[in-house]
């Protein structure tokens, strides 16, 4: 019985070229097939679906198309001689798989995915280089969308990839419950994203310093992870940043040197979080929230300039200050909320906000202390405000949309926007128990005597109280 199965082998005698060299161009891998021919090689594909490896595949260099080791019962898959492959190479749901030795290749077309191998495995590739697409290890979701979240990957400890220094699309390692090790010293680039993903046991990031995160770096659901300083983050991160649920995660320390975010700044329930320090992060070209993370006690980021999106911060129930004093503009919304022990939020530089503003739910916050907001685009919400007594806008001119304040069991005024001299649509004043019915008239009055305003709902509020 034919234990190896290879589509479309042609073997030719060799020349005097060499395997493909270990190159990019312009985000392309540089793969000569010729050249791989006539080294040793193979012009086809490679599949293994028995027990254990022919003598062929072990003595060549070099393979034009993909090597596949798949739902196979090997405990060992050993590629001594293979310099180069053309396309993927594959090793997965392979149920007795202990050990993938690779220890001289040097160049994969394609893509590197090692998924869904039970085992506990070691994987040795000393002299890896480039990755022409992805790196995929343990259990990817995009490829195995049947199967849930929890559902074994590879068991791997140590991952380790000491010559790796491109990958032209993405890496991803995920569902890794052994994983305690992720180790690229010489990583240069990742162009489609960086995701390190439900790895239980991961203790140990050490990249080289200021890769180029064109894609996005993504930290999620690495439930022993506590420093993200491994990660060696320098200027701008390409797309999103995300992260999350990461349990025992306590700071952002190591990221001082990050100066921009070129999609989301996602920073999401981090149970464990405790401080929040990028000095020099000054833009974020997409969203940016802050949400969810119980333990926070210290957010920093001096240095913000723009929010190209909207900009959350709620669920932080132990963070009592947010101070962005140099952030100018904010091109979405910006919604604060339920943010029970928060006392101040500090936006000294603040003069226009692209969207909605919304403070809903807070224990003792008193407002926005923002001196020179001057135009919020859309609506104004403050609803369901414990600790509001005034709304201080002291700088508001413009609001575009509706104004509504609601529910706030302690407000007693609206003096605290002076100069509000227009709004868009309509001003709904309700259900403020101490804000005197005068209050409202005062202000409606000044809005209607300096510009246009389609109409006002007024109801539930002090309708006895009395104005100086």
């Amino acid at each position: 019985m034919k234990l190896l199965r290879i589509a479309l082998l042609t073997l030719l005698v060799a020349s005097c070229k060499t395997a493909p060299k270990p190159v990019i161009a312009g985000g392309d891998v540089l793969f000569d097939d010729e050249a791989c021919v006539a080294d040793s090689g193979i012009n086809g594909q490679i599949r293994v679906v028995g027990d254990n490896l022919s003598s062929l595949l072990e003595t060549t260099r070099c393979v034009t198309g993909s090597v596949i080791v798949e739902a196979s019962t090997l405990t060992r898959v050993e590629l001594v001689s293979m310099r180069a492959i053309g396309g993927d190479l594959i090793v997965r749901d392979n149920g007795s798989l202990r050990q993938l030795s690779l220890p001289n290749l040097e160049i994969v077309r394609g893509s590197v995915l090692v998924l869904s191998n039970p085992n506990q495995i070691a994987i040795s590739a000393p002299k890896l280089a480039v990755v022409g697409v992805d790196v995929r290890i343990g259990r990817d979701l995009d490829l195995d969308a049947a199967l849930s979240p929890s559902s074994p990957g590879s068991s791997i400890r140590e991952l380790e990839f000491p010559a790796l220094t491109n990958i032209g699309g993405r890496f991803k390692v995920e569902n890794n419950p052994s994983l305690t090790k992720l180790s690229m010293p010489v990583l240069v680039s990742v162009v489609d994203g960086f995701i390190v993903e439900r790895n239980a046991a991961l203790r140990d990031v050490a990249l080289n310093r200021g890769i180029d995160f064109d894609g996005g770096l993504f930290i999620r659901e690495n439930a022993a992870l506590t420093t993200v300083a491994g990660f060696q983050v320098v200027g701008r991160i390409g797309g999103d940043f995300v992260v999350t649920k990461n349990g025992k995660l306590e700071s952002l320390v190591g990221l001082d040197e990050l100066s921009a975010v070129g999609g989301d700044l996602l920073l999401v329930d981090d149970d464990k979080l405790k401080t929040v320090s990028l000095p020099q992060l000054a833009t974020i070209e997409g969203v940016f929230e802050l949400r969810g993370n119980e333990t926070l006690r210290t957010f920093e980021l001096p240095a913000l300039i723009a929010v190209d999106d909207r900009v959350e911060i709620s669920g932080n129930n132990g963070l009592e200050e947010v101070s962005l004093p140099a952030l100018k503009n904010i091109r979405g919304n910006l919604d604060v909320s339920s943010s029970y022990a928060l006392k101040k939020v500090k936006l000294g530089a603040l003069a226009r906000i692209g969207g909605d503003v919304g403070l809903v739910d807070t224990a003792v916050l008193p407002g926005l202390d923002a001196p020179v907001l001057a135009e919020i685009v859309d609506d104004l919400v403050l609803k369901v405000n414990a600790g509001m007594q005034d709304v201080p806008f002291p700088a508001l001119k413009r609001v575009g949309g509706y104004i509504t304040i609601s529910d706030n069991p302690e407000l007693a005024s609206l003096a605290g926007m002076p100069k509000l001299d227009t709004v868009g649509l309509q001003l709904f004043v309700t259900g403020n128990a101490k804000l005197p019915d005068c209050a409202v008239k005062k202000l409606v009055d000044q809005i209607k005597g300096r510009g246009p305003m389609w109409g006002t709902t007024v109801r539930g509020n002090d309708a006895d109280g009395a104005c100086e």
